[in-house]
């Protein structure tokens, strides 16, 4: 069929996707180069740690967290290892990977709008219907509050977890479709949905498990007048409310691991949490509908927190909003339901991640799907309201969709390096404690000693709980060889005995233990740092039985550092039971077996048996089964080694 542009519709249709995929990959490719970031070393890291097993026990080792779970998004996991399956590794492939995955990610999102209008307004006409998707896929997919999502290399699970949930969604309009005509066969692509799709997302991240619930906020909207409204709503009680009560249930049940574990490593409790979310809500909507042309840092950890209703005052209208946000999307779907979609689908989008859930509070990769609600209601909303003027309209779609573009390649250029990256950061955000000590990295490696000192200053001013800037004050004299006789005093002095709870402490000390450890950092010796571990564990944190997994792995972190110093220090006595104690925090092969070569090289054999033993042992309880756990070899190995020295030394 040829339209008045001289096309067919599926020539048309091909132009326009071949827009957007091209705009993906024009806006996003200065980023590809762009270095690994804060949590892509936690997570990749593993990637090849255990070279010498067979590549298939490799593979599940890695996707399966250590062989001790099958649902913590193994199939991201499956994907980073498909891209290297070495480390160190170089951040190129996954980042071309991860925009490969948007451009995926923005044809379904066309795909999603071109089905959501067909149903909700099926007598648009063929070019309204043709042109409508295309802008609301471009939009989406060039929006600069993306970029995070995009170019930061372990939000691969953000996106891949979008592309079953769009997926589902997609099966699901299809199934919808059929149900005033062949029911049977429009049930069972409903239900599919649910039953293949939301597992998949789920597995390449928990966020998938909401996806139950956008069908929702779609069918009571904008399907509420769509033939076979009444079989879906009977068809929802199993499908829709019954993973919603699963859920919930998974969760009362274990509150205290899943919700509120993490609040004693958090400077917020659970109702501060939630206020303040109220608040960044609202940010991320403003950034949404009025963005603006400067480049948006990755954190966020200096964000306000609400303490109360009016502190800050801007708490109040915020919950107020949410509020009403809410109350559009169960009570105004009837007479808006454009409104009532968009506002149901952001507020479902975010409650997970933006809710009670003791996460960090902002990051804005956490919009990549509530982002479609706004946008699809805005696009529709504004041809509604400029349909006698296309001219009007088309000039306001190109005008914000290049704005959208200059801002987002304005980010995206930001990521071509790391020096790029941290600078534009910093001066974004310089009271962020995280950009701040990526800026005195750059600073010290482009030799620039005073900046950096300088920076640390006004980060212990800014945050003075948090024992970061003193360590670090500390680890920059040391490796410009300006450490002095009160540099250790200096350091104690300013951490408080109940400091805030910190991930890169350990980092640190590490740098430190090196350099100290070769005598590069005098006056400062090993009994030095060993005094620094034993005041980082006076605070009460450390000492408390119901301490949080983030206590307890700092705690046991502490103790395993102390008994590698005691070793170094050839106390062996003392080393065992520092490694003990860390033992009775967190079990752990890889310390037992540290253990086990301490007492074999003292000659103490049957010892070093037992602790080799019980590592096995423990190795295989944490294990799903035996071609999961990643000690076995290992560890028989060593006790052969073991039992030969004792056999060879034993008169």
């Amino acid at each position: 069929m040829k339209q008045k542009y001289g096309l067919s519709l599926p020539s048309l249709t091909f132009c326009g996707l071949a827009v957007i995929i091209l705009a993906v990959y024009a806006l996003y490719w200065p980023a590809v180069p762009g270095p690994f970031m804060f949590d892509d070393w936690v997570n990749l890291s593993l990637l090849g740690a255990h070279k010498k097993l067979g590549e298939f026990q490799q593979v599940l080792i890695f996707i399966t967290r250590e062989g001790t779970s099958f649902i913590d998004r193994p199939l991201s996991r499956l994907s980073f290892y498909l891209n290297d399956h070495a480390w160190p590794s170089s951040p190129e492939g996954f980042r071309l990977t991860n925009i490969t995955i948007h451009a995926l990610n923005s044809i379904l999102i066309w795909w999603l709008s071109l089905r959501l209008l067909k149903l909700f307004r099926p007598n648009l006409s063929s070019q309204t219907h043709l042109l409508l998707p295309f802008v609301i896929a471009l939009i989406w997919a060039i929006h600069p509050i993306q970029v995070n999502a995009v170019a930061y290399i372990i939000q691969r699970m953000t996106l891949l977890s979008g592309t079953f949930v769009l997926a589902g969604l997609i099966t699901y309009t299809y199934g919808r479709e059929s149900l005033a005509t062949e029911p049977y066969r429009g049930v069972i692509l409903m239900s599919l949905a649910i039953v293949v799709f939301m597992p998949l997302a789920f597995l390449s991240k928990q966020n998938g498990i909401l996806m139950p619930l956008f069908i929702a906020a779609t069918e009571f909207t904008l399907f509420r007048q769509t033939p076979g409204h009444k079989t879906a709503r009977r068809w929802s009680i199993p499908f829709v409310l019954g993973p919603v009560v699963l859920v919930l249930s998974a969760l009362s049940i274990r509150a205290q691991e899943k919700v509120f574990s993490w609040y004693d490593a958090q400077p917020f409790t659970p109702l501060e949490r939630v206020l303040t979310e109220s608040r960044i809500l609202f940010d991320y909507l403003a950034a949404i509908f009025l963005p603006q042309a400067h480049t948006s840092t990755l954190f966020h950890d200096n964000y306000p927190i609400s303490h109360s209703l009016l502190s800050p005052p801007s708490t109040l209208p915020a919950v107020l909003g949410i509020l009403a946000l809410t109350a559009i999307a169960v009570f105004g779907r009837k007479r808006m339901p454009l409104l009532a979609f968009a506002c149901g689908w952001y507020i479902v989008g975010h409650l997970l991640e933006s809710s009670i859930i003791g996460l960090e509070l902002y990051y804005e990769h956490r919009n990549y799907i509530p982002l479609f609600g706004p946008v699809f209601a805005l696009v529709y909303a504004t041809h509604a309201a400029l349909k006698e003027k296309p001219a009007a309209a088309l000039g306001l779609a190109t005008t914000f969709t290049a704005l959208l573009a200059f801002i987002t390649l304005m980010n995206t250029s930001v990521w071509h390096t790391k020096e790029s990256l941290i600078s534009n950061w910093y001066k974004e955000n310089p009271k962020s404690l995280r950009t701040a000590n990526l800026m005195v990295g750059l600073l010290n490696e482009r030799s620039d000693y005073v900046s950096a000192r300088t920076i640390l200053q006004q980060s212990a001013k800014e945050w003075p709980r948090n024992p970061q800037p003193p360590l670090l004050t500390l680890l920059l004299d040391c490796v410009n060889n300006r450490t002095g006789p009160d540099s250790l005093e200096k350091t104690l002095s300013a951490i408080p005995k109940n400091y805030a709870h910190s991930n890169i402490v350990l980092d640190i000390l590490e740098k430190l233990h090196a350099p100290v450890t070769a005598g590069y950092c005098p006056p400062l010796t090993l009994d030095d740092l060993e005094r620094i571990v034993q005041h980082l564990l006076m605070n009460p944190n450390t000492k408390r039985a119901d301490a949080s997994r983030k206590w307890r792995t700092l705690t046991y972190n502490l103790y395993f550092l102390q008994a590698r110093i005691a070793s170094e220090q050839r106390n062996l006595n003392k080393a065992m039971q520092y490694a003990d104690k860390a033992n009775e925090i967190l079990p752990n092969p890889n310390l037992m077996i540290l253990q086990a070569a301490w007492l074999s090289s003292a000659g103490l054999y049957e010892e070093a048996l037992q602790i080799a033993r019980r590592a096995l042992t423990l190795s295989r309880e944490k294990a799903l089964f035996d071609a999961l756990n990643p000690y076995e070899e290992n560890l028989q190995s060593l006790i052969s080694n073991i039992e030969k020295q004792a056999r060879t030394n034993t008169p």
